[in-house]
């Protein structure tokens, strides 16, 4: 009878590190963020940042507007200009297809939205394994599926895209 005890006592004992460690792996922070896609750049916009995802719809253009500054959209009272990034990103034209969307990002309280290819899926990263990169729009990375992913700054964003 002590020897079942006994391995009674050494199975919980394990059962409980094995309850601790998942407790304990529950617990790393994670940073969520949507996927985007420009031509063949993939990149991520943290969750936070996004104000909303719109489905593709006609821009209002403005004539003499710099190549960046695709147009404007209007949503819910809000005049937002769209960006397209495709020339920061050194791709090739971006095409209208039926899962282009504007990401509509809000920074120092303005909404700007840029155009993306698509906008599929929310990703949730833990923070270890995000680094920092200094580039023009982007200021961390991150691995995901073994592919470098970077994390758009929409700080640097709106600075560089800044429209008055």
């Amino acid at each position: 009878m002590d020897q079942n005890c006994e391995e009674v006592s050494v199975i919980k004992e394990l059962l409980d590190k094995k309850l601790k460690k998942d407790v304990f792996a529950d617990k790393v922070e994670k940073e969520t963020f949507i996927e985007c896609k420009v031509g063949n750049f993939i990149f991520f916009i943290n969750l936070k940042d996004v104000y909303i995802i719109l489905d593709f719809k006609p821009l209002v253009e403005i004539p003499g507007a710099p190549p960046h500054l695709l147009g404007l959209v209007y949503y819910q009272g809000e005049v937002i200009p769209i960006l397209d990034l495709k020339s920061y990103l050194n791709q090739t034209l971006v095409q209208k297809t039926i899962d282009t969307r504007y990401v509509i990002i809000k920074a120092k309280d303005e909404l700007l939205g840029i155009f993306v290819d698509e906008s599929s899926k929310m990703i949730s990263i833990p923070k270890p394994s995000i680094e920092p990169v200094d580039e023009e729009l982007f200021s961390f990375k991150c691995k995901y599926q073994n592919d470098e992913i970077k994390i758009l700054d929409v700080l640097k964003c709106y600075n560089v895209f800044k429209i008055d």
